[in-house]
């Protein structure tokens, strides 16, 4: 069996001892502590020593293990034991590896430089204050030498019953000694600077993983002055950082390691609405990455943070980050509720060998606001109008109770403007900003209230509505109920048939080509508020007619065109379906036009004129997959009174034509 030595007691020996997990490669840990040795995987290839060794029983230890491979993965200040294995390893002929962990940028004019820690005591000699001190106990002997230590310094060290003897034995009393375990975030670094009142604070550069950063942070804010211990030169040799280390042992070891990322809902905003399992996976987690607001949730420790909400950002950040085995994706609110959590799954699917995903729920805004208005959000329609247009006036209309997550796309002034433009401005409306959070508001009145208001664009609002319209699908519209004037317009027994014949589905982009009254694209506007329709007109009398009946009927989803087809269809959106209702003449022109933008586009078309009907012919011809059009001749006749008797009185004979689209070969567009 291969054997591999790694030489740990540090987040990168953790790490390291993770990868080999599990695999055929037998490995032997080397740590100093039994704390260290309790923090390492266990598993059946892993044997793990806490002890310290010399140089002499270092090489006995690799001369009788024989390993293939030796790692160095001690702390960056510990000169004495890298040196103490680089000889070992030459003596006994085996590959060493040092595993340096890459310095943090201390900003070198705000900081005191010091070659080493009885230089930094040297120093602190001639000071006054107090100081914390974050230099670790190994070398606590060192500030002994400065007068009244015991009352000027802090030591913050490991909280084991050694490490606590050694502070004792030192003189060092309860009240300077913080036993800590770290990495620690910018806030408790503030707040112990804050409470032993310090004026000076002694810390190595120990990179991201020791929390260099977050100290000099608070240093910053407490005004507080920075000696750094510098980093010893001997350990500035050839070596790799953990990232390359990481890759390069994959690639030796044909290490099957599957990446552990945590897609968690992070809540409204308010840290105490975590839920258990999303805290426990942020405290194992080594990085997270998500919109910042999300990822500023999380405010008890300050592991590596990566703030995009783009997939293709966050895929890219993962892949150049080996080193990060078990990575937090955070998303607020719930993440099975309109969230980014859903195109990660997306593009990682297929993936399965590399990263193994865990689902960890939280409470989503909406349902927030509803528990805290005391209202079954069982009764409630949800909506998203978060990065999507959403005709949300249709669910207003229609339902008692709709609560909307705002995006900046729809704002609540404007939607609280449709209300009124529509004849909705009796809706109740009730506004919840900052929710969760300490200054959260929540506010109610009438949509006229709202007019102006400017507000956060992940606010949410219930539209309560008291008198809701029942939905009345398609074509139930009778022909009295739209404004017409002199307009043709597709009567209601014809609605039925041809929007039947349609097929329309949820995501529909419909044109409504000579759409006359625009009864067809209100019928359909109004079937699902999925569906997006462009009403298609050239003369002026008939767009007055559709915007006039889209105001009335509230359809938020018909878009009026003034043009004639097929030259104004250019600029459109694909079209995944269309009714042809009056073509000019440009029957052959328009299908050509359309088939352009979608070769399966479903079309449906009147007639009346005996030259329409002839262009079918050519149409057939040109077209070979139109040959098995379906083609129907209806007639309607309605009943009239005539003296004492009632007879029926026909209308216009119609030629109703289907074509393409079949087997739903017509692509569905999301809106």
């Amino acid at each position: 069996m291969r054997k591999v030595v790694i030489f740990g007691g540090t987040v990168e020996g953790r790490k390291l001892a993770e990868l080999f997990a599990g695999s055929d490669v037998s490995v032997c840990v080397s740590v100093a502590t039994e704390y260290g040795k309790s923090l390492l995987p266990g598993s059946d290839n892993i044997e793990v020593r806490d002890w310290r060794l010399t140089c002499d029983q270092m090489e006995e230890f690799l001369g009788e293990y024989r390993p293939e491979l030796c790692i160095d993965a001690t702390h960056p200040y510990a000169q004495l034991v890298t040196e103490n294995i680089k000889h070992a390893c030459e003596v006994c002929l085996v590959p060493y590896l040092r595993i340096q962990r890459p310095k943090t940028e201390d900003g070198e004019e705000d900081v005191i430089q010091v070659s080493d820690i009885r230089e930094a005591a040297d120093f602190l000699k001639h000071t006054t204050g107090q100081v914390l001190v974050t230099t670790g106990s190994k070398e606590l002997e060192a500030y002994t030498e400065i007068p009244d230590y015991t009352e000027r310094l802090t030591i913050r060290v490991l909280p084991t019953l050694s490490v606590m003897e050694k502070c004792k034995s030192l003189g060092f009393t309860a009240g300077h000694i913080i036993g800590m375990q770290g990495p620690f975030t910018e806030e408790m670094n503030f707040a112990q600077m804050k409470q032993i009142h310090a004026k000076y604070l002694v810390t190595k550069n120990s990179g991201d993983a020791g929390g260099f950063a977050q100290k000099c942070e608070a240093a910053k804010k407490a005004g507080v002055s920075v000696i750094v211990v510098g980093r010893p030169a001997s350990d500035a040799g050839d070596s790799l950082t953990f990232a390359e280390g990481m890759e390069y042992l994959r690639k030796k070891y044909a290490l099957a390691v599957k990446r552990i990322l945590y897609v968690i809902g992070m809540g409204p905003g308010d840290p105490n609405l975590l839920t258990g399992e999303a805290r426990e996976a942020l405290k194992e987690c080594d990085a997270l990455i998500g919109a910042k607001r999300a990822t500023e949730i999380w405010t008890e420790s300050d592991k590596p943070r990566f703030c995009s909400y783009r997939p293709e950002e966050i895929i890219d950040y993962i892949e150049k980050h080996p080193e990060y085995q078990k990575i937090a994706l955070v998303y607020s609110g719930d993440i099975g509720f309109y969230s980014g959590a859903k195109k990660i799954s997306e593009i990682l699917k297929g993936r399965e060998e590399e990263f193994r995903l865990r689902y960890i729920s939280g409470l989503s805004s909406p349902l927030y606001f509803c528990n805290r208005l005391g209202i079954p959000w069982d009764e409630v329609s949800l909506v998203s109008l978060h990065g999507q247009k959403y005709p949300a006036l249709t669910e207003i209309r229609q339902k008692k109770k709709v609560c909307a997550l705002l995006g900046e796309s729809q704002t609540l002034a404007g939607l609280c403007g449709s209300l009124v433009k529509y004849g909705l401005s009796h809706v109740r409306v009730t506004l919840g900003t900052r929710l969760s959070y300490e200054d959260e508001c929540i506010e109610s009145g009438r949509a006229e209230d709202f007019l102006h208001r400017e507000t956060d664009p992940l606010s949410v609002v219930l539209f309560e509505n008291s008198i809701p319209e029942d939905s009345i699908l398609f074509s139930g519209r009778e022909d009295e109920e739209f404004i017409r004037g002199s307009v043709p317009m597709t009567k209601e027994e014809m609605r039925v048939l041809a929007l039947s014949k349609l097929q329309l589905t949820e995501h529909t982009i419909l044109y409504d080509i000579g759409a006359g009254t625009g009864s067809i694209s209100v019928a359909a506007a109004l079937a699902c508020p999925h569906v997006t329709v462009y009403a298609i007109e050239r003369k002026e009398e008939g767009t007055d007619c559709i915007l006039a009946n889209k105001e009335k009927f509230a359809a938020e989803n018909l878009h009026v065109v003034s043009g004639e087809a097929p030259e104004c269809l250019e600029e459109l959106p694909m079209p995944t379906h269309a009714f042809i209702g009056g073509s000019g003449g440009k029957l052959p022109e328009i299908i050509e036009a359309l088939r352009k933008k979608n070769k399966a586009v479903r079309i449906v078309f009147t007639a009346i004129t005996m030259e329409t009907m002839a262009q079918l012919e050519e149409i057939k011809r040109i077209y070979p997959e139109y040959q098995d059009m379906e083609l129907l001749t209806l007639q309607v006749s309605r009943q009239k009174k005539l003296g004492s008797y009632h007879i029926l009185s026909p209308e216009h004979q119609i030629l109703l034509g289907a074509m393409g689209g079949k087997n739903k070969l017509y692509v569905p567009c999301k809106i």
